[in-house]
Parts: structure tokens; sequence; C-alpha cells
């Protein structure tokens, strides 16, 4: 198996498309190493990602069967997507043969969930996926250190 960076996030430049408002463009990226770990990565964005009900502050190795919640709740079934193992926590709920099952109801079909964009199979690594604070924060501090100077020489 070779290492791989996947991209997640709502942008149609991500390699898994999430389409929802509490989704980042650019929200997590995923480092497949050649051994099959995954190393999760949130891109500090706004509404953050769970590890298992807990805000992730940093980078994290993924555990077989560990819940990952993007934003207000989209869960990403890691497992499915990169080695298409089912986690326990999607196994159907067991049901005892001797309970009565209730009645259908009419119901309205459910709104289709989005689908995650398929993970091509790509040979090359792009290396230069850090967010766009991390890459141009040398030109951010050369603005702030402009717009104070001018704002000093203002009130003189």
């Amino acid at each position: 198996m070779m290492s791989r960076i996947y991209k997640i996030g709502s942008s149609e430049k991500n390699d898994i498309v999430l389409s929802h408002p509490s989704i980042a463009s650019f929200h997590a990226e995923v480092y497949v190493d050649p051994q099959g770990n995954c190393f999760y990565t949130d891109l500090s964005t706004l509404s953050g990602t769970k590890l298992n009900g807990i805000k992730m502050n940093q980078p994290a190795l993924l555990s077989p069967n560990d819940q990952l919640m993007l934003g207000e709740g989209q869960e990403l079934d890691w497992e499915m997507i990169f080695f298409k193992r089912v986690s326990i926590h999607k196994q159907p709920k067991k049901v005892k043969i001797d309970e009565p099952t209730p009645p259908l109801k009419q119901q309205s079909p459910p709104s289709p969930k989005p689908t995650p964009k398929p993970v091509s199979t790509e040979k090359s690594v792009e290396l230069s996926s850090q967010p766009f604070l991390r890459k141009n924060l040398d030109l951010i501090l050369i603005f702030s250190g402009i717009i104070l100077l001018l704002f000093v020489l203002s009130i003189m």
C-alpha cells in the first residue's frame, strides 16, 4: 500500500466532498501511511471535528471503530471509505424474533444523503496541502506590520 493524503471538505477540489453548511471548503485531511495507519487532521475549522465525542485540537491516529463527526454531526465512515470495512457503529440492530413487529406507517421518502466523492487511486501525493493561513503566514505578518505602521503614522 502506498501512502496518500485525502482531502475532505465541501469544495469540489477535495477527494471526499461533503455538502453541508457546517463543513468547511477544506475541512480536514487524512494521511494513510504504507502500513495502513490513518492520521486525521482538522484544518483549524470553526465547526471542528469530534473524535469519539471529543473535540480535536491536534492530529490523531485513528483506531478501528473510532467515530469521526465533522462540523455539526456529519459522520465520516472512514473505515468504509479507506478500507471497505464496516465499523461496529454501523452494524444493524438485532431484533428479537418473538416480539411483534409494529405496523408500517406511510412516510415520505427520506432526503438523499450526500455521498462522498469516489476516492481516486492516483499515485501522486500533493505535499503542499497546508491550510491558507499556514502557507501565507509570512505575508499576513508583513501586511499586519504595514497596517500597524500606517495607523501609528496617521495618529501622529
